[in-house]
């Protein structure tokens, strides 16, 4: 009689034993993945959230810049509306330098190394570059004379604007394919270079 249990308890305590095991680790991995999804929803959400913030006041200084430049290029422009003009811009740059290392950190963080440095050594470089060449044209402008490096100006404002237009194009990219935040690879995905350079 006790030749007949053993087997019998034998199974069932390895079915039970098993069972629980297999059970814990199947829902435990269950767990891990539904985890593992809200996370990279939220960090596609934020990536998203910080695409939208950068993008935005990036197209806000392109677009005060051609603003005054219009004004400076416009013989007509009274010294009243200049000056209106260069305050807009002059607005957008507190904003900028508000949030400017806030920005570079987030972009370092949810979409890397790479598109941070186009962003700081090329874009933001570029925008630093035109920023001193209205200075430089305004300042001639109100003193009654015609500045000289109007042509240049706006040849620089078309090509930042398209190099805005390319970075927009590649952080979108990354978000599109889940290439941000936690789950951003950088050995599987390397920002390809913006390599618009300004006509000096």
């Amino acid at each position: 009689m006790l030749e007949q249990l053993i087997p019998l308890i034998s199974g069932f305590l390895l079915t039970t034993v098993l069972g629980g095991v297999l059970g814990y680790y199947f829902q435990n991995r269950s767990w891990k993945h539904q985890n593992d999804s809200k996370i990279m929803e939220a960090e596609l959400q934020t990536a998203l959230k910080v695409f939208e913030d950068v993008s935005k006041v990036m197209d806000k200084r392109l677009y005060r810049m051609r603003l005054l430049y219009w004004r400076l290029s416009d013989n007509q422009t009274n010294q009243e509306t200049l000056e209106h003009y260069m305050n807009l811009y002059r607005d957008i740059l507190f904003e900028w330098n508000d949030n400017l290392n806030r920005h570079l950190a987030l972009i370092q963080c949810y979409f890397g190394t790479d598109t941070r440095q186009q962003i700081d050594y090329k874009v933001y470089e570029q925008f630093k570059a035109i920023g001193a060449s209205l200075e430089e044209a305004y300042l001639t402008k109100k003193a009654g004379n015609s500045p000289t490096n109007l042509s240049r100006i706006n040849s620089n404002i078309e090509t930042l604007g398209s190099m805005t237009y390319q970075l927009n194009i590649r952080m979108i990219e990354l978000i599109q394919h889940r290439q941000v935040g936690l789950y951003y690879q950088k050995k599987d995905t390397k920002d390809s270079a913006i390599e618009v350079k300004i006509p000096s």
